[in-house]
């Protein structure tokens, strides 16, 4: 970290009305406003010194400095050098060779970071994905008023301005408030979606269509569900702009098409740029689009992290680098926190033009351990990248005497010897903080020390003494401002302070009906006051104080006195009003001082303090429950479970129902509050925001409580119950288990049913597998134990024979169907309902009881044989018998699955009806089949598990998503083609990323590219990109085992492409993407062990494809300790298919000790045969496999065992039904290796006449070679060409493919016959 202690010496002013990321200039600025950025400043200070002079007569206001900065070169400087690292440009005076060199390098790259590397970048390109590091971060510490925020403004400013070298920024400014009430997330969306409506207003058509471009390729689209997620939490206005972008495309391009058949046969490159949008994607975004509908599901930090970086990555480019800024960062909320913190220290975001800077009050900060922790995160992750210089720490101190004196003199415009009373006071009473300086010389003007004199149009102070000057101010800055706001009009302090209660940027259209309910709120209750609260002198201006023409000429006259600054990006507005037009509606506070000052002209803890709140309050509920179309819960509606998410007016309800929680419970009744809180902690929730949910939670919570006390539980039971059901959910996501316990308890404790009693019973089992989630095996016994409860009795240990009894149970049950008739039964509702009935009645008997129960267990009951009577839902027993069958088949006890899979079976057709979990528990009972080669047994339950799956075609669940994942790789892909299996792994781990659960969605990616190579994919353009992909996405989230999985992937891929990025010896793993000496040295326990397997499976295939024989034994002893059932099954059948391969090769070597194949493939299974030696044992254990395989019909066995028997018995006609068989199903790899071993066989073995078997075996080898390049495996065909003089020129007489690029890449079709025999047949 670069520390710079900032003297003293060299100070700066702070210009508090200047606001460049709103004012926009003319019409020629606006050329350079490119997506927003700065224009030239105009205001007053621009006109004549007699315009000012006329101003400060009238209003005997001084008029401060514009624009200008007071001793701040250095620093200016470095936050130059720092831009201008991460633009990539480099210092003055370098020579201009190197200058002109860079510039070229620019000029040839890419301004989409996720586009295809160009021939200038392809050498870094293949190196592992390590961050370039583009992106900068800058602390700025400083006491308020130092000036932080106008130091940034005025570097953008000289950017955008002055260094037209540098490229001009994109500048987004956020500001954290200590009076926010908990919208998470407020700050960093409040920037950016004023930015993006500077792009829907000012980009022009090219500007729009490359935005797009670069959005479109971040998988930022109208129906993307990364938009949908920044909708609801950071970017509420993105659907705005992606619509507005379609829309002005589809214009653009309608235009262009009517002008060219109008005649015109000239086309224009920069109009053809601007429709650089494909027609067909427009027409597919617009064709019956309505607005993104938000999912009220909980998001997951991670989630809205991996779309934010997606975001960032399409917006910031090296041509348009962004400066984002994010003021008093030590009053950010959690969820702002953590975002920010993933994102400075995400690798993905490194490469990303960025130069974010965090503000933040350096004596604020001390106690506040989430900032002290992101900057040593933000550090530590710049140390362990070796890039130091990514961090810098600046420090602003004050004004000195000298600059304050300097200051006050070009405000009153006098020399600063004729000052010195003046300095020298102030400077005493502020000790060089610009904006009380500011707020001082005020006050002095107030009381007259200073005055301007009309008559010489200059100001004057009398012969004052300086101990004079300091007992006339105060030693608060904040007091300062309030006398300033005693000395406005009480209307104007009044509306000043009820935007102060709402938000930073407030909207004059919604203040003014909140000024009007506190005035009669104020009037009514008494509390009104003749000179402070409202002018009762002036019925008239009283009746019009809360009108928007007046508040927009209070407004002005805040502006005026330097109170506010103009913001309409408040309400939506891009543009500003012509000059002269009084037409401003949103305005801003100027400082956070001045917004705590007019906060505090209402006393808090009084009576009038809780009527202000309240009427806020009440106003802002009903524009909410307006603006949303929709009931709200706070007026009688006990619906405590719809949230309906609506961005743009989220705040109000945040606001409304903090302000209510502040307020004396003799003010206002405990359960409308305690229902509000019940519905803005859903809507945190929705937005990712668990910390902000809890605390609303638990506000509910301990408003019912301290208010009904333990009668709550009687009273208003369904509210208190949704409340802590929903309160311990969000303790449990946050790792906070001692509160999550605690919820437990209280819902156990007091709830009066089972199905009421399920979510805690839920989180209950969740807490028994232990803080790391691993205590799979404890937490099976306690999850029996709540069974029980439902009437779903099952022994610890079950036996054989009870094993037996219930499959026996099961078959009675099934009457003879399938188990697919499960698919055809209703669902059932995920909301179970009450089955207990009250104390005293008899209960229903359980249809799955074994004997009659009569005494009710509690949750933590050691009594063995009872049970509480049996709900009639059954949601209930079937999610907690998911819970603990998942707890069992993890944690290692299969009698525990067996048993309580086959009750759960018996359950659904007891009751026929199903739920989302039974595909899980069908996996759960048809997987060990795949262990015990029972593959028809496997199938049935794959079949059945597949129909109910598509029964859920839109569950987006993580559990759901989870089993869905373990079914497809452990079942499913048993009886479904790899290559329609690719894509389903592929959509999981989009949906399992953006529900959080990022350890099965890389597990999920990492099947889908398995499928990749054992499908024959094409090795062409989209294998790549998608393992960078994933690469970097592992590496975000520090997933070092996925880092390793998808580099050796790379690797593999790379060596069969060849080229530079190729490892030295194909059949090793030693290049830019991984290497195996790296990987075993820094591998140990369990890891070590996998990618001993991963390592030993990729250079088995490799060795297998470039026929090494020694590297084929190599791979076969590394692979041997490994037994034959290694899920997952796509792995499983990736290893054995080369395993057998490479053991049949070899077997026919007499270097191997040449052994003659068996005359049959139906002998014992392998496990029987452990005293054969190895090439031989494999060899008919892979024999074995996919004979058992493809007896029951699997798709992928079938070409692997018909090459298997080829080369097991070589002749023309089993290599030619292995080569159609093979492309019959678009196996490239395969179709090539079976040509060429045929054509070895045929040149060493096959004893016909030389002259004809050279024939066949060149022509064999030339279709090799042909599938080979067609795959993509050029290093192949490379090796092929120099190792058969024949094949010079093989490639030119290549025949064209059967299918385009496009289609094959999606179809991978091959050669669907024996080449050798069409050429015979020719």
């Amino acid at each position: 970290i670069t520390s710079i202690n900032i003297n003293s010496n060299t100070m700066m002013m702070i210009d508090l009305e200047a606001e460049p990321s709103v004012e926009l200039g003319t019409d020629d600025d606006n050329d350079r406003i490119e997506f927003g950025t700065l224009a030239e400043q105009r205001d007053e200070a621009d006109y004549d010194d007699r315009i000012d002079a006329d101003d400060d007569l009238g209003k005997g206001r001084i008029k401060f400095p514009k624009d200008k900065l007071y001793g701040r070169d250095a620093e200016l400087r470095q936050l130059q050098d720092i831009y201008s690292g991460m633009c990539g440009k480099i210092a003055p005076g370098t020579s201009l060779r190197r200058q002109s060199s860079l510039h070229k390098l620019k000029e040839e790259e890419d301004e989409d970071p996720a586009a295809e590397p160009t021939r200038a970048q392809q050498q870094q390109q293949q190196q592992p994905p390590q961050p370039q590091q583009n992106r900068r971060v800058v602390f700025l510490g400083g006491f308020s008023g130092t000036g932080k925020t106008t130091l940034i403004q005025h570097f953008v400013r000289q950017i955008s301005q002055q260094h037209k070298q540098l490229p001009t920024p994109i500048y987004i400014e956020g500001k954290f408030s200590q009076l926010q009430s908990g919208d998470p997330f407020s700050a960093m969306a409040q920037g950016w979606n004023a930015h993006i409506l500077k792009w829907i207003h000012l980009a022009t058509p090219e500007q729009l269509a490359k935005l797009y471009k670069r959005l479109r390729r971040a998988d930022l689209t109208l129906e993307s569900e990364w938009t949908a997620v920044l909708q609801q939490t950071l970017l509420p206005n993105l659907p705005d702009l992606l619509e507005h972008i379609v829309s002005v495309t589809k214009t653009t391009t309608a235009s262009s098409t009517s002008s060219r058949s109008e005649g015109s046969n000239k086309s224009d490159p920069q109009q053809h740029d601007a429709n650089t949008l494909n027609s067909s994607h427009v027409e597919d975004e617009t064709a019956g689009r309505k607005r993104l509908k938000m999912s009220t599901a909980s998001l997951e930090m991670s989630t809205i992290t991996y779309a934010f970086s997606h975001f960032l990555r399409a917006v910031c480019t090296s041509q348009q680098p962004l400066v984002w800024m994010v003021d008093d960062l030590q009053w950010a909320d959690a969820a702002s926190f953590q975002l920010i913190k993933t994102l400075l220290t995400a690798n993905d975001i490194g490469r990303c033009h960025m130069l974010f800077v965090g503000a933040y009050r350096s004596n604020e900060v001390t106690d506040l351990k989430p900032f002290e922790e992101l900057q040593e995160k933000v550090a530590a992750a710049a140390r362990d990248e070796e890039s130091a210089e990514v961090v810098t720490q600046m420090e602003i101190s004050t004004l000195t005497p000298d600059h304050v004196g300097q200051f006050i003199a070009d405000s009153i415009r006098k020399d600063t010897t004729e000052i010195e009373p003046i300095t020298e006071a102030v400077y005493t009473k502020t000790l060089g903080n610009i904006f009380f300086v500011q707020q001082a010389l005020e006050e002095l003007v107030r009381q007259n020390a200073i005055y301007y004199d009309v008559m010489c149009f200059e100001w004057r102070f009398g012969d004052i003494s300086r101990v004079a000057l300091e007992d006339s101010l105060s030693d608060d800055v904040v007091q300062l401002v309030q006398n300033k706001l005693l000395s406005l009009p009480p209307s104007l302090s009044q509306a000043l302070a009820v935007a102060a209660l709402t938000k930073q940027s407030f909207d004059i259209t919604w203040l003014s009906p909140l000024v009007a309910a506190v005035q009669v709120a104020i009037r009514e209750s008494g509390e009104t006051k003749d000179d402070n609260d409202m002018d009762n002198n002036n019925n008239n201006e009283e009746k019009d104080t809360s009108s928007i023409p007046t508040l927009q000429k209070l407004m002005k006259l805040a502006f005026d006195e330097g109170l506010v600054l103009h913001d309409n990006a408040a309400v939506g507005m891009a543009q500003v009003p012509e000059r002269g037009q009084q037409q401003w509606l949103g305005f801003k506070f100027a400082h956070d001082r001045i917004r705590e000052a007019a906060c505090n002209t209402v006393p808090k803890g009084t009576d009038e303090y809780d009527v202000v709140l309240k009427s806020i309050a009440t106003v802002l509920l009903d524009q909410y429950d307006r603006m949303n179309n929709c009931r709200s819960t706070h007026s009688g509606n006990n619906n405590y479970t719809t949230v309906t998410i609506n961005e743009d007016i989220d705040w109000m309800m945040f606001t409304a129902v903090s302000h209510l929680n502040s307020i004396s419970p003799r003010h206002i009744q405990a359960v409308p509050v305690a229902e509000l809180n019940l519905k803005v902690g859903k809507l945190a929730i929705a937005k990712g925001a668990f910390d902000e949910s809890s605390v609303f939670f638990r506000a509910g919570v301990e408003r019912l409580e301290n208010y009904f006390g333990m009668s709550v539980w009687k009273d208003h039971y369904d509210l208190i119950l949704a409340l802590y059901n929903d309160w311990l959910e969000s303790e449990h996501t946050l790792g906070h288990y001692d509160r999550a316990n605690f919820c437990v308890d209280k819902v156990i404790n007091h709830a009066t049913s089972l199905g009421d009693k399920l979510r805690a019973q839920r989180i209950y089992l969740m807490l028994q597998c232990g803080p790391d989630n691993r205590a799979y095996k404890e937490a099976v016994d306690p999850g029996l134990e709540i069974l029980s409860l439902y009437g779903v009795d099952i022994p610890e240990k079950p036996t054989e024979k009870q094993i037996r009894r219930e499959k026996f149970r099961l078959q009675l049950a099934l009457r003879g169907r399938n188990l697919m008739c499960l698919s055809t039964f209703p669902i059932a509702s995920e909301t179970p309902q009450p089955g207990v009935p009250e104390k005293g009645q008899p209960a229903p008997e359980s249809p799955m009881a074994e004997e009659e129960h009569t005494e009710e267990l509690s949750l933590t009951s050691s009594k063995k044989g009872k049970t509480a009577p049996y709900t009639s839902d059954i949601a209930g027993p079937l999610i907690i018998s998911h819970i603990t069958l998942r707890n069992a088949w993890l944690g290692g006890r299969p009698e525990v699955v067996q048993m309580l899979g086959h009750r759960m079976l018996r359950l659904a057709l007891a009751h026929q009806t199903i739920t989302k979990n039974l595909a899980f528990v069908l996996m759960a009972l048809g997987s060990p089949s795949v262990r015990e080669e029972k593959y028809e047994r496997a199938f049935l339950f794959a079949n059945a598990s597949q129909a109910i799956l598509d029964r859920f075609p839109r569950e987006k669940s993580q559990d759901f998503l989870m089993s869905k994942v373990i079914l497809y790789s452990a079942l499913i892909v048993l009886r479904l083609p790899f290559r329609d299996a690719i894509e389903p792994f592929m959509d999981m781990y989009k949906g399992l990323l953006a529900v959080g659960d990022s350890d099965t969605s890389f597990g999920s990616a990492m099947n889908g590219m398995m499928l990749y190579f054992i499908a024959a994919m094409p090795l062409g353009s989209m294998m790549e990109p998608r393992l960078l992909l994933y690469e970097e996405a592992a590496t975000n989230l520090g997933k070092s085992s996925f880092i390793t999985v998808f580099g050796l992937y790379r690797q593999m891929l790379y060596n069969l492409q060849g080229g530079i990025q190729a490892s030295p010896n194909p059949c090793e793993i030693d290049g830019p993407a991984a290497s195996e000496r790296a990987i075993v040295a820094k591998s140990e326990g369990p890891s070590a062990k996998m990618n001993n397997r991963d390592i030993g499976i990729i250079r088995l295939q490799l060795a297998v494809i470039f026929s090494d024989a020694e590297a084929m034994e190599e791979q076969l002893k590394r692979l041997d300790p490994y037994p034959i059932f290694d899920p997952p099954f796509p792995r499983q059948y990736w290893r054995m298919t080369y395993m057998g391969i490479a053991a049949l090769i070899l077997s026919r070597n007499p270097n191997y000790g040449g052994h003659r194949r068996r005359e049959s493939c139906t002998q014992l299974p392998f496990v029987r045969k452990r005293e054969k030696e190895l090439i031989p044992k494999w060899a008919d254990a892979c024999l074995d496999f996919f004979e058992k395989l493809s007896g029951f019909g699997s798709p992928n066995a079938q070409p692997v065992y018909a090459c298997l028997k080829a080369l097991d018995k070589p002749k023309i006609a089993a290599f030619d039904n292995a080569i159609d068989v093979a492309g019959n199903y678009g196996l490239l790899n395969l179709v090539a290796l079976m040509n060429e071993r045929c054509a070895l066989w045929l040149l060493e073995e096959c004893p016909f006449d030389d002259e004809k078997n050279t024939f066949l075996a060149t022509e064999y080898l030339k279709v090799s070679m042909w599938c080979y390049h067609d795959w993509g495996a050029l290093n192949k065909v490379n090796q092929l060409e120099r190792q058969y003089s024949v094949l010079a020129g093989a490639m030119r007489s290549k025949p064209p493919s059967a299918l385009s690029s496009t289609r094959r890449q999606a179809y991978a079709l091959g050669v669907r016959q024996s080449a050798a025999f069409s050429v015979s047949s020719d």
